[in-house]
């Protein structure tokens, strides 16, 4: 991608930080989002970056970083994350997950006439493919938000892109992993139920994955990745090893599932597959591209516990000295 003007929303976080340095030398990129400590330590490595303090809460704020930087691509990454967290406390997870999206596209909206907007990019989850959590409900209605607006655009490109476990990330399970390891205080891991599986990708697949719906995705399309997925037990044993502790297993915490979809047998129906990507069509006419159903979920495709460490030895994920992602 080249010569672009992008406003990232939520873009101090990994996939953010890896976007930015890949993309902004060749491109004018500001990010959006309200921790000024972390804005400090992003411009830091890349002084070209220019940071807005904001929230998506605040439509009016929003609307004026639209109305100021006229991008032409949008990416909308600011969420509540955490499942737990969500989970107990709905409220702040709805106001972000949902009315923040909505104040980003109402402001579009509002906007489209006098800015040539051209793609905007929403970053959504497996979890919002057949949700159980308030973070994946939270995300499946925001998904809907973008395919009504694709459906009113006849200028702008609206894309969806699901992700699964994107490994190495700030805040995911290597990092948790690494501390608890690290803790003497900490005597044994614990694995909530040992037939857990998960989609799991690079931070490098992140990126290409926004980049390929950017060039490829057809307005109102959900564009899927083709990845692998890992037993979560293959993962705790790996770091068992690593920091000679025990793994306790406990029970399902609320709202976590045993295994996640990236396309349910409805979705599947509305899919094509191009470049090793599944692209969703949207429904608005209600033209089925096959009666085939399949659930593509993370009990398929599933590397050894031998392949992951090779990955995660690779990733220089198992380093003993190893410090949290930006």
């Amino acid at each position: 991608m080249e010569n672009n003007t992008i406003l990232f929303f939520g873009g101090t976080g990994s996939l953010g930080y890896n976007f930015i340095s890949k993309n902004i030398n060749n491109n004018t990129i500001y990010n959006y989002s309200r921790d000024e400590c972390k804005h400090w330590n992003i411009e830091k490595k890349f002084p070209k970056l220019k940071n807005i303090i904001g929230d998506i809460r605040d439509k009016e704020k929003v609307k004026y970083a639209l109305n100021l930087i006229k991008p032409n691509i949008i990416i909308i990454a600011s969420a509540m994350k955490h499942v737990d967290k969500c989970e107990y406390d709905t409220g702040e997870c709805i106001k972000t997950n949902i009315l923040g999206v909505q104040n980003i596209i109402n402001s579009i909206i509002e906007l489209e006439n006098s800015i040539a907007f051209k793609n905007v990019i929403f970053i959504s989850t497996d979890k919002a493919c057949s949700p159980v959590n308030t973070y994946g409900m939270c995300k499946a209605i925001s998904e809907k938000m973008i395919s009504e607006a694709a459906y009113k655009s006849n200028t702008i490109k609206y894309n969806i892109v699901r992700y699964g476990n994107v490994l190495n990330s700030r805040g995911s399970i290597i990092p948790l992993l690494h501390s608890l390891g690290k803790n003497e205080d900490v005597k044994e891991l614990t694995l909530t139920d040992v037939r857990m599986t998960r989609f799991i990708m690079t931070l490098d697949e992140s990126c290409k994955l926004i980049e390929y719906a950017i060039e490829h995705g057809n307005n109102g399309e959900t564009i899927v990745p083709e990845i692998i997925s890992m037993y979560v037990k293959d993962l705790f044993e790996i770091f068992s090893e690593l920091y000679n502790k025990k793994t306790l297993v406990t029970k399902l915490r609320s709202g976590e599932k045993l295994y996640e979809s990236l396309i349910n047998g409805t979705q599947y129906q509305l899919q094509y597959k191009k470049n090793g990507y599944y692209h969703i069509i949207p429904n608005f006419d209600g033209k089925l591209l096959t009666q085939e159903q399949v659930d593509l979920n993370s009990n398929m495709n599933i590397i050894s516990k031998e392949c992951l460490q090779d990955k995660l030895l690779k990733m220089g994920c198992l380093d003993v000295n190893y410090t949290d992602s930006f």
